[in-house]
């Protein structure tokens, strides 16, 4: 069995059930460099990183208190010398009663794939940096344009401010963070909660009880991300022009939900001006964004005209959101 497990190219180990590791194989010894027996492999603090060690240690006693399976990433001493990522795993071997008689684990270094992650998060950043400069390009050139025709400014001023909310919204999704090889795996971007929040952010202009955004955090994809930021941007203008926004006391209010087919989104508006019909006719915006909802995400949106404001529901489907 030894011989057996000393062929295989990952790090073995085995424990009590306790928790006492009682066997490493012959590649735990070669990569950390320490003697050939299981007593002298030492405890967990002689060969993981300072800093990942409690953790290591806090998620190993779960798995021991709770028979869950254990998995952690950490770094492990190399024999050089260097600290190596590695991910950590263990299953419980049980009697037929369940009780657990012994775990085996193993140790994979995975210090090429976070390296990769690594500078694959700095090529993101660097991507970001200069789709940032493309969308502030682009908004010049747009304002530069609209000098010399008129009659196309209400048009430029439209497109520039779509243009903004999906700067805000490549912003918000990439976060902007460079990455480290050295601090291991880098946290997801934002979801669709905090994407809400920021769209909304320019609106609310300080004063947030005018802006409510309300619901649980989903992941959302980049396509539905961008989608979304202009319809929300076109409503939120719609609302400053005409709506909630333009009035001391108005509200807007976006309650969102996912069930186990599809978001629901609904933008309320509440203490606006007085309306006695809907309104006729639409512009550029609107059509943009009743193409997007229909075409991109292929939502399904209802709007109720009420005296006090609008009301629309959006229903996306869960694998549009993912897109």
């Amino acid at each position: 069995m030894i011989n057996t497990l000393d062929a295989i190219p990952q790090l073995v180990w085995s424990a009590r059930p306790d928790g006492r590791h009682d066997f490493y194989n012959r590649k735990w010894f070669e990569f950390t460099g320490l003697g050939a027996r299981p007593d002298a492999a030492g405890p967990w603090g002689a060969v993981i990183h300072p800093d990942d060690l409690a953790g290591a240690q806090a998620a190993w006693r779960e798995s021991l208190a709770s028979g869950a399976d254990f998995e952690a990433e950490y770094r492990l001493r190399h024999h050089s010398g260097a600290w190596r990522w590695i991910l950590a795993r263990a299953l419980p071997l049980r009697e037929a009663d369940g009780t657990i008689m012994r775990w085996y684990g193993t140790c994979t270094p995975i210090e090429a794939i976070i390296q990769r992650q690594g500078r694959l998060a700095v090529l993101a950043g660097e991507l970001s940096h200069r789709i940032k400069n493309v969308f502030a390009v682009v908004n010049s050139i747009i304002t530069l344009s609209a000098r010399d025709a008129p009659e196309a400014r209400p048009f430029a001023a439209a497109l520039s401010e779509q243009i903004k909310a999906l700067a805000r919204a490549n912003s918000h999704l990439r976060a902007d963070r460079p990455g480290d090889p050295a601090e291991g795996p880098q946290p997801a971007a934002p979801g669709l909660l905090p994407l809400l929040q920021a769209l909304m952010e320019p609106y609310s202009q300080g004063e947030t009880s005018r802006v409510l955004v309300r619901g649980t955090d989903h992941a959302i994809g980049e396509q539905a991300a961008t989608g979304l930021a202009l319809i929300i941007h076109e409503l939120a203008t719609n609302a400053v022009k005409y709506g909630a926004l333009s009035v001391p006391d108005g509200r807007v209010r976006i309650d969102h939900a996912v069930d186990e087919v599809c978001l629901q989104l609904v933008w309320q508006e509440s203490g606006g001006p007085w309306q006695a019909a809907p309104p006729t006719g639409s512009g550029f915006g609107t059509s943009m964004t009743e193409r997007v909802s229909r075409d991109q995400l292929q939502a399904e949106v209802t709007r109720n005209w009420r005296p006090e404001g609008l009301e629309l529901t959006m229903r996306i489907p869960l694998e549009r959101l993912a897109g």
